[in-house]
């Protein structure tokens, strides 16, 4: 069960903490996509095999060692309700004077139908990343500028790519209650810190997503729409093709809280931004090591940087690219990396 308190941040009213008591829970999935649940019979696997290809998704991402499940316990925690918001980050920021590493890089990951054909059409063109060619490192992209030097936060993403009938391409007001982006696992780290407090672990941030019920695909249930509904902001369209028809109600980040919390209470656990946890991102082998290329593009590297684990999904995912917006969904990257539907929650000890 779950208890709720204010943590002293004067923000949205939904927002604070719940204090989750912990237990015993299956972490993971055993649905495979491939005929070879674990330990769950002919019957339960088919049953399971349903559920999930029922919602569009065909698989557990074995890669991302998601699979089998594992039993798992989990003592008790507070976590925040809601993700971290710009309007929060920004107090940090003019507290401490803090610089995230999107802005001493001097560049950001951002999705390309997002970025201006100003900055596209530029020779060379912004680099891309080969195996998600919609990514493009903008020059001097970060949290206060979202999409690029000429954004912020005063006003929403603007749309370009292609145009939806009855859908605009920039919607109205500002950024300062979606959940901040462009932020490494060290901002997302340090941030929590600052507030007496600390991200959260993986098992804890998976506990709390299940909202107290086993094997449970999403927050909310195992309907992706149950009776129609949206319960998520993940992307409705082509995403190759540039194409999002927003019938969720947005095509970038969505204000925190704009979604039912789950029964725990604790909001967008899944889809709108990716969300860091604690845990180095590992697979079972050893942890992989890399170094960052300097942004000038010379010769040096940056201090070499590990891998750190995300959950959660964002708004850019498609169950055609990235089925990861389920409870279970999780991926790793450098932990140094930024990019605009990056972002984090924070966890504190009871």
């Amino acid at each position: 069960y779950a208890h709720h308190y204010r943590d002293g941040y004067t923000g949205m009213a939904e927002c604070g903490m719940v204090r989750i008591e912990g237990g015993e829970f299956d972490m993971g999935t055993d649905f495979m996509g491939d005929g070879l649940g674990t330990g769950l019979g002919v019957a339960g696997y088919k049953n399971l095999e349903e559920r999930y290809r029922s919602n569009g998704i065909h698989g557990a991402n074995v890669m991302d060692a998601e699979a089998p499940s594992v039993r798992t316990a989990v003592g008790g925690f507070w976590i925040d309700r809601c993700e971290v918001t710009n309007q929060q980050f920004q107090d940090f920021v003019d507290a401490t004077g803090y610089q995230t590493d999107a802005e001493l890089f001097e560049w950001s990951f951002v999705m390309e139908p997002f970025v201006h054909p100003d900055l596209m059409n530029t020779d060379p063109p912004p680099a891309s990343v080969e195996a998600a060619p919609w990514w493009r490192a903008i020059e001097g992209a970060s949290w206060q500028h979202p999409e690029g030097p000429a954004t912020n936060l005063s006003a929403q993403a603007r749309w370009h790519g292609r145009h939806t009938d009855g859908v605009p391409r920039q919607a109205k007001g500002d950024r300062m209650n979606h959940p901040v982006s462009h932020m490494s696992w060290r901002d997302s780290y340090n941030f929590c810190r600052y507030r007496g407090k600390r991200l959260l672990h993986e098992n804890e941030w998976e506990f709390a997503a299940r909202g107290g019920h086993e094997h449970r695909i999403f927050p909310w249930g195992d309907e992706l729409y149950p009776q129609g509904k949206h319960m998520q902001n993940i992307w409705q369209g082509d995403l190759r093709g540039f194409t999002n028809t927003a019938e969720d109600g947005h095509r970038h980040t969505a204000p925190t809280a704009s979604y039912p919390p789950n029964e725990y209470g604790v909001y967008d656990l899944t889809g709108n931004i990716w969300e860091w946890v604690m845990e180095d991102y590992t697979r079972g082998e050893q942890q992989k090591i890399h170094d960052r290329p300097d942004t000038k593009g010379s010769d040096s590297t940056s201090a070499r940087v590990i891998q750190k684990t995300k959950r959660g999904g964002s708004h850019m995912c498609h169950a055609a690219t990235c089925n990861r917006y389920r409870n279970a969904g999780r991926t790793g990257i450098e932990s140094d990396s930024s990019a605009a539907n990056l972002g984090f929650r924070c966890g504190k000890d009871l």
